[in-house]
């Protein structure tokens, strides 16, 4: 295939296989390559099916698939995961950069969409010229199930055992490979089938569905059965054992606490159920109270139980946002197209409630052959992305131009602060205001501003006042902006308000 050389292969657990370049000289190249492998995609493919999944992921960085080809395919992804990374390590400067990511990103995205859908294409070519297009494509059609039916079915059936059992299995991994080695079951399997089939492309997603790539190698879906030798026994051979093993251990270790802490709160759950239930039978429950034994009922005894306690909330309460938004939910998962209006009233009440709601409605819609409706949801939850990101802007420091006003918050709320204001030697002063924001104004913002002893040395920042408003942030539980005072508008802004001085 004239691909480049594979340095380095990674076994991880999840059902997937990609090849990476790293360059080591940052945008001078000299790349070096990894081929990662998921164990489970390969307990769940023959050799060759194997072979042919390898060939379709070489094929995106061979010489063969054209070099423009490959160099589009490797600066998509290395834009996406700069604006990730950059993002979640909170880099210095990333809002600098955020208004070119928001620009350019879409439009580099919107102009190379086609042919990196292209190039998926030509990646199955190689892949049915190496293995033969039969092969190539009951590899597709294998990956594609049984991702589905691992995603969907095992881990969540695994993870639901965390309820009724205080530790993690020891060996998820050994059940991955005996489910596909004695075979899925044929309704599973038929039904994961049936619903990727149906999938309409989505405008977003570079890979093209299952369908299209079957008809476009000139093949139809074929079933997977029973994996005799699998991938895994062929290509690990006698180190399969240990390295399964090894993933085993680390996936326990990984999820230990996690499954602790939702065993203990599946416990305290149901005994919050049980008491709610008696509770019900005496007296009349609060709307708060309705909600909690319909959320825990759903989640301990089935969605059916459910739906006539969320009836039984939006009796009293029409607008509850969170029920109007799971009978929607219920209604979208049993195709009845009257959950839309529902998650609309859900989303109209409560903006949080925005990206989840949109997300689900669109992809409803998209796959009823209903494209321009769901266009209108996709477009509203960009305009809410774009606001969100204003609005965190609005959020993170003071200016001139910003109005404050009081609090409206009583002497028990504000007394935690003063409590932790008391224990900082190096606070002088302290006011609290509110600050009056443009987007979401809903949800209060308020500002904490000290006034430490010495706000400068020598034209220099104290050292003292170093990560105080850090410090004081996380022992406060409001939506609270804390700020060292060093400007003087600032300190005498706040002096004006009504009540704002709160320590001293």
């Amino acid at each position: 295939m004239r691909a480049p050389q594979v340095h380095e292969v990674i076994l991880d657990g999840s059902f997937n296989a990609s090849v990476v370049q790293i360059p080591r000289l940052g945008v001078l190249g000299w790349s070096r390559n990894y081929l990662t492998v998921g164990l489970p995609l390969l307990d769940a493919v023959t050799p060759e099916q194997f072979e042919a999944v390898l060939a379709h992921e070489l094929g995106h960085l061979a010489r063969a698939h054209g070099r423009f080809r490959a160099w589009i395919y490797r600066l998509r992804t290395s834009w996406t995961q700069l604006a990730e990374n950059l993002r979640k390590q909170g880099q210095r400067g990333w809002f600098i950069f955020a208004r070119f990511f928001n620009w350019y990103g879409p439009l580099f995205g919107a102009y190379t969409l086609v042919l990196a859908r292209s190039q998926e294409y030509s990646a199955d070519r190689h892949s049915a010229d190496a293995v033969g297009a039969t092969i190539a494509a009951d590899a597709l059609t294998a990956v594609a199930v049984g991702a589905r039916v691992v995603a969907t079915t095992f881990w969540p059936s695994l993870l639901r055992t965390a309820d009724t059992q205080p530790g993690p299995p020891s060996a998820p991994f050994n059940d991955v490979e005996r489910r596909f080695r004695q075979g899925l079951l044929a309704d599973e399997s038929e039904s994961a089938l049936e619903k990727i089939l149906v999938q309409k492309p989505n405008p977003s997603d570079t890979h093209p569905p299952l369908r299209d790539r079957l008809a476009a190698l000139g093949e139809e879906a074929r079933l997977p059965g029973p994996t005799k030798r699998s991938a895994a026994a062929h290509f690990v051979g006698k180190a399969l054992v240990d390295l399964r093993q090894a993933l085993n251990r680390r996936w326990e270790r990984q999820v230990t606490a996690s499954w602790k802490a939702r065993h203990d709160q599946a416990r305290a759950s149901r005994e919050k159920l049980d008491q709610l239930t008696e509770k019900s039978r005496v007296e009349k429950l609060s709307v708060q109270e309705m909600w909690q034994v319909a959320v825990l009922t759903e989640a301990f005894r089935g969605v059916d139980a459910a739906v006539d306690l969320y009836q039984q909330i939006l009796t009293e309460n029409e607008n509850h946002a969170a029920a109007n938004f799971a009978i929607g939910r219920i209604l979208l998962s049993r195709e009845d197209f009257n959950g839309i209006p529902m998650i609309e009233q859900a989303m109209d009440v409560s903006s949080d409630l925005v990206p989840v709601g949109c997300a689900l409605v669109q992809g409803f819609l998209w796959q009823h052959d209903r494209e321009d409706e769901a266009e209108v949801f996709y477009r509203r939850a960009k305009e809410h992305e774009r606001i969100v990101a204003l609005a965190a802007l609005e959020r993170r420091r003071i200016h001139r131009r910003d109005r404050f006003i009081e609090t409206g918050l009583d002497d028990a709320t504000v007394a935690p602060i003063r409590e932790e204001l008391s224990k900082c030697p190096e606070v002088a002063r302290a006011y609290m205001v509110r600050k009056e924001v443009i987007y979401f104004p809903e949800k209060f913002l308020f500002v904490l501003g000290v006034v430490p002893r010495f706000t400068e040395v020598f034209g220099f920042r104290s050292r003292t006042s170093q990560g105080l408003a850090k410090r004081l942030a996380s022992k406060i539980n409001l939506p609270c902006l804390v700020v060292v005072l060093r400007a003087r508008w600032a300190t005498r802004r706040m002096k004006r308000v009504n009540r704002a001085q709160i320590y001293s």
